[in-house]
């Protein structure tokens, strides 16, 4: 009688060598948008948006063509250019606030839906729209502090003469796109709770507000503010991007001695950094090497030398993302990639796939 794990592993090995691109996932359809794009408002939107996308891709073959350049020129003929790491690390923060508001429309943020998932029913759809507008308001606070900084920095200069407001200008009109696409999100079928939570947000804020100026000697301290904005933004399933921003925000907003101009600076301060290329750098490597079929014939390879051991394919997913992990060397490339192949393979099998998406995040 046959293993009813190999039995499964030759299911798997086979859908795999019929559609390697269906096998890798490549025919999910993209997510639509998580806003309203029946009226003619969100269609205006979600046409800027796509614009934006583009623009993103477009920065990002930029961004890839002059750090190959530079470090063709820098290692191999000895003739390094000065300007091209302020002109990567500007085209990086491009990126990073772009793509954060076309990622915040595609509602691909990632967030933790455990905690709200423990209140009771009617209690989630509250939680679910104040967490809609808990991004609006971190978006709109970084909007404005952002504005702040580029009206400090029009007579600025970077260190190779280049206008400073050229870096700071992405930080305010990705930050003012997902204020909007924030607010898009959270009157997508508007209800009364919808209101209702805006009203709730805003006598809250203007109470906290209200409490600091005028009892100072009781006032919250920062350190309460961004611990209650961390765990509240957790529970409510905000994103992790914007409760990290969230705490931020409300750290300086409970401490009045701090220019709310330092907030952005700092965001994108944090951005900056030339060796953070590598990451949009890598997860490219892995969407690369899934499309041209790299990605399906490793996994090919690994079914057809651990097949006929049990669990082989939580075993496959595990070596799998070993090998991956020293190409790409990026977990999210390596999710990307790997994910995509051996999922659709354990529900081909009728096998768990808890099991294996358990394996993928162990790994």
């Amino acid at each position: 009688m046959m293993n009813p794990s190999l039995s499964a592993t030759i299911v798997a090995d086979q859908s795999l060598q019929e559609s390697a691109q269906d096998a890798a996932g490549l025919v999910e359809p993209i997510r639509e948008w998580s806003f309203n794009t029946q009226a003619a408002s969100g269609r205006l939107l979600a046409t800027l948006c796509t614009f934006t996308e583009r623009l993103c891709a477009v920065v990002l073959a930029v961004d890839v063509a002059v750090v190959f350049a530079s470090v063709i020129l820098r290692y191999f003929v000895h003739q390094p250019v000065d300007w091209a790491e302020e002109v990567a690390r500007g085209l990086m923060v491009m990126l990073v606030f772009l793509g954060g508001a076309t990622v915040l429309a595609r509602g691909r943020h990632v967030h933790v839906d455990f905690f709200r998932a423990l209140l009771p029913t009617a209690w989630q759809q509250v939680a679910l729209q104040v967490g809609g507008w808990a991004v609006a308001g971190t978006a709109a606070g970084l909007a404005f502090s952002s504005w702040l900084l580029l009206e400090d920095s029009t007579n600025v200069s970077t260190s190779m003469g280049l206008p400073q407001w050229l870096n700071v200008l992405p930080v305010f009109i990705g930050a003012l796109l997902m204020t909007i696409v924030g607010i898009a999100n959270a009157v997508n079928g508007a209800t009364r709770i919808t209101w209702l939570t805006l009203f709730g947000c805003i006598v809250l804020s203007a109470g906290i507000w209200f409490w600091n100026t005028q009892f100072e000697a009781f006032a919250l301290q920062p350190w309460t503010l961004l611990l209650l904005g961390f765990v509240g933004g957790l529970l409510v399933g905000v994103p992790i991007a914007f409760v990290l921003a969230m705490c931020a925000l409300l750290y300086f907003m409970g401490d009045p001695s701090l220019p709310m101009v330092i907030y952005s600076q700092q965001v994108m301060a944090g951005m900056d950094h030339f060796v953070l290329l590598a990451i949009p750098f890598f997860v490219l490597a892995g969407l690369v090497m899934e499309v041209n079929g790299m990605s399906s014939r490793l996994i090919e390879l690994l079914v057809r030398v651990f097949g006929r051991v049990r669990g082989s394919m939580n075993l496959i997913t595990i070596l799998a993302t070993a090998f991956f992990s020293g190409v790409s060397g990026s977990k999210l490339a390596d999710i990307a990639a790997v994910g995509g192949i051996v999922v659709p393979a354990v529900r081909r099998t009728r096998q768990d796939p808890n099991e294996t998406a358990a394996v993928l995040a162990a790994n």
